[in-house]
């Protein structure tokens, strides 16, 4: 792993694969702290830039998380703020001759990356650019019950970062869809800014996910890169 600690000397020539990892910083309940999507995706990066001897991008803190924008502490891009930031981080590494670029994002509202991804390994050829979520599909993991700060998050900050994790967890499971978020925002629907039953968490559970996570990505990453590989040599690129 080559990390933003390294003299840029090692860094030519340039490594194949850079890894984004992408966080946030908004409120996550009373008892877990503003920037635990950030804390948490900066430690799982290296685990994973570790077993894919990729070169570690420092975890940028700020993203989309406009539903939880009337809480204190909230800082939110726009989704075309956060577009434009990709762009430029990739045409850096492209001009670098970086060839791969994993966006390892471990927020949920970032809903912009489909979309942007896909325009921007259109609009240019220099970096393939992957997205990689590591929370999608962990298994017992139920949006529509645990969505925010709750049992599956606060259970991952018990593992990870337990010195960081305060009293005041509580349970909350509105009778609504997830998806009235993006009419509403989370203070309407969900007062303390916690979705999910954050009272049954445990490190015992967030060893076990924060495991899974790790060697799922790491799995589904490989497969992504042997599959652009395949597609370039086939095509002639």
């Amino acid at each position: 792993m080559l990390d933003s600690q390294v003299p840029w000397t090692e860094l030519t020539p340039p490594p194949p694969l850079a890894i984004l990892p992408l966080g946030a910083l908004e409120q996550h309940g009373p008892h877990l702290p503003i920037g635990c999507d950030t804390l948490l995706v900066a430690e799982m990066s290296k685990g994973i830039a570790d077993q894919l001897g990729a070169w570690l991008l420092p975890a940028q803190p700020f993203s989309c998380s406009q539903e939880h924008q009337n809480f204190p502490g909230t800082i939110s891009l726009r989704p075309a703020t956060l577009t434009a930031l990709l762009i430029d981080i990739t045409e850096s590494l492209g001009r670098q001759g970086v060839k791969r670029l994993i966006v390892l994002n471990f927020h949920g509202g970032n809903w912009v990356l489909h979309s942007a991804i896909r325009d921007l390994n259109r609009q240019q050829n220099r970096v393939t650019v992957i997205l990689c979520q590591p929370y999608e599909g962990v298994p017992g993991l139920e949006f529509r019950d645990d969505l925010h700060a709750g049992d599956f998050e606060t259970s991952i900050a018990l593992h990870m970062l337990p010195a960081l994790v305060r009293p005041g967890a509580e349970d909350c499971v509105p009778e609504a869809s997830p998806a009235l978020l993006d009419q509403v925002g989370m203070e309407a629907l969900c007062p303390k800014g916690i979705w999910g039953r954050a009272t049954q968490a445990s490190a015992k559970r967030g060893k076990q996910d924060w495991n899974w996570m790790i060697a799922n990505a790491v799995r589904l990453i490989r497969e992504a890169l042997m599959q652009v590989g395949a597609y370039e040599e086939k095509s002639g690129k």
